[in-house]
């Protein structure tokens, strides 16, 4: 409706809100529109995807509170790091640009006797193992 009697001044411009930058239905809050009228009602123009939080140090769903990287599917799974044993004990990561395993420990061995997998290799108690405690 044209309230004001100008067709050259847009319906809703003097709505304090109008053309203020706003966010969509989307799961992000990254305000991608802005507000807009209708001729009847105030909308968000912003109709673009969710921006899922990546790891590469940009806050990508405008979250501080979002951890980087945390939309990468490996993020929060168990991981093995650099030792020799196959034991998972750590899990994926973002250092703001890469991806990597928490875990630092030094090799889990094999303890003989014990009847546990001690090195996560799928065999219990193998040749190559050190005497139990």
């Amino acid at each position: 409706v044209d309230n004001d009697c100008n067709p050259a001044t847009a319906d809703g411009s003097a709505e304090p809100q109008y053309g203020s930058p706003c966010d969509g239905p989307d799961t992000d809050l990254c305000e991608e529109g802005v507000w807009a009228c209708d001729g009847a009602n105030m909308y968000c123009t912003d109709n673009t995807g969710d921006n899922p939080d990546l790891c590469d140090g940009v806050d990508n769903d405008c979250n501080p509170a979002t951890a980087d990287g945390s939309a990468e599917p490996q993020y929060g799974c168990p991981c093995d790091g650099p030792d020799t044993d196959l034991c998972e004990e750590g899990v994926w990561a973002c250092d703001g640009a890469n991806m990597y395993c928490t875990d630092n420990t030094d090799d889990t061995l094999e303890i003989c006797g014990n009847s546990i997998d001690d090195d996560c290799d799928g065999e219990v108690d193998e040749e190559e193992c050190v005497p139990g405690r």
